[in-house]
């Protein structure tokens, strides 16, 4: 650390990585152990290990938990309606880099009390086989959903992007899961039993499948988006309370366009949304380093890559679904390369800082399974210091069972935010 670096205010960078762990319970090593992520792993070996307590559904509730909330208190629908907003040009804190939305809408939220996402998806009667959709986009996408709002009761459909959308309503609607997490179940079964749920999927699934641009899809090879999947559902507005370790502090969230951005809104940050890879992540959040106390990152390329080769795997012989775990294995060492390494070099270079990095969920995206056990998660402060498992405990390495070695459980969204607010308060000499 040079000698400027050393009187400069301290930092905090909070990496999450969506669906980034695996289940730990299993006789194989994990991506997460099989990778080599020599920037995470200094987390293990200078740092402290955790496991987060929250009994998160999905990875959304993993990451706004990381964020203080308690699960299910920020539902990802209203997240993405306030990030439509922002969008729109209406007030909030924006800050944003990258591309702007294109946000083109079908009828209007008016007044909506609930809002869902409803997700392009390809089906049939026996389970979900793409939950992407075909990686369906417009102007295929904006076509599609004008057809649902004009065939399913006048519903009221917002379109986002890729195949996101959102769904309003004047009342609520029981939330169903994320559709990756279906496994082989059939479609109707894992969605809610709410009748009004059930009638919007039944009727948009009928006008889907007898779309045109759709039989053109099958006829060149291309995975129909011939159902929209609601999930994420919650009341309207987003409401969120800072974690205490933002409180007085200038914070950034850095995320791909949508949901971060709304949550962002919500609790007052400046919101950058990028719509790039992660090295496009990485360049926001370095420049972000500048001008915040603290810069949060969340980074979906480790899913995305599991499930774009989990759709692949699907439609391959049996002996030939390996895919997965070589995918995720790639994506979290590319991680480590483009954005871990980066960032802490950065922070080290700058002056005193924590860096924590925590994945959101623990996901089996073979078996199409969300697990609910804690958190994987590690924290590094410049002084060497810090609460928590593994220093001193000789664990080198950052990943699912390490955290349980370590031996170290945070309880709660409550007491992970005071964690951090101890640990950054700690270098920052408060």
């Amino acid at each position: 650390m040079t000698d400027s670096a050393s009187t400069a205010a301290a930092r905090m960078c909070l990496l999450v990585i969506e669906g980034g762990a695996d289940p730990s319970g299993g006789r194989e090593a994990t991506p997460l152990q099989r990778a080599g992520t020599p920037a995470m792993d200094r987390l293990a070996r200078d740092g402290h290990l955790h496991r987060v307590v929250l009994g998160a559904a999905t990875c959304w509730d993993g990451f706004t938990g990381l964020l203080g909330a308690e699960p299910g208190s920020a539902p990802l629908g209203p997240a993405e309606a306030a990030a439509l907003q922002s969008e729109r040009g209406e007030t909030g804190k924006r800050g944003e880099t990258g591309k702007r939305g294109e946000t083109g809408t079908s009828g209007e939220s008016g007044d909506a009390a609930w809002v869902a996402r409803a997700d392009f998806v390809t089906v049939d009667d026996s389970g979900v086989l793409d939950p992407l959709g075909g990686h369906v986009a417009d102007p295929e996408a904006s076509a599609l959903l004008e057809l649902v709002a004009g065939g399913v009761g006048g519903s009221r459909l917002a379109r986002l992007r890729g195949h996101r959308n959102l769904w309003f309503s004047d009342g609520e609607i029981t939330a169903s899961p994320p559709a990756w997490q279906t496994g082989t179940r059939s479609p109707r079964t894992c969605l809610s039993p709410d009748t009004r749920l059930l009638e919007f999927y039944d009727a948009a699934r009928a006008t889907l499948g007898k779309a045109d641009i759709n039989a053109v899809r099958v006829d060149l090879g291309e995975n129909p988006a011939n159902a929209l999947w609601p999930h994420g559902g919650g009341s309207l507005p987003l409401r969120m309370t800072p974690p205490a370790w933002a409180v007085g502090r200038r914070v950034a969230l850095v995320a791909a366009p949508g949901a971060a951005q709304g949550v962002a809104r919500a609790l007052g940050w400046a919101a950058m949304a990028v719509d790039g890879d992660d090295d496009a992540l990485c360049a926001a959040a370095l420049a972000a380093l500048a001008d915040h106390d603290v810069v949060v990152v969340r980074t979906r390329s480790v899913l995305e890559a599991g499930l774009r080769c989990a759709e692949v795997d699907a439609a391959a012989p049996d002996d030939d679904r390996d895919g997965v775990v070589g995918a995720r294995v790639d994506a979290l060492a590319a991680v480590d390369a483009r954005l871990a390494g980066p960032l802490l070099g950065a922070l080290e270079e700058r002056g005193p800082y924590v860096f924590a990095v925590a994945a959101d969920g623990a996901v089996d995206l073979a078996e199409g399974r969300h697990s609910a056990e804690p958190l994987t998660c590690g924290t590094l402060r410049s002084d060497g210091l810090g609460s928590g498992g593994s220093a001193g405990a000789g664990l080198s390495a950052f990943h699912e069972r390490a955290c349980v070695e370590s031996g170290h459980r945070v309880e709660g969204a409550a007491a992970f935010a005071d964690l951090l607010a101890h640990e950054f308060d700690s270098v920052s000499g408060l």
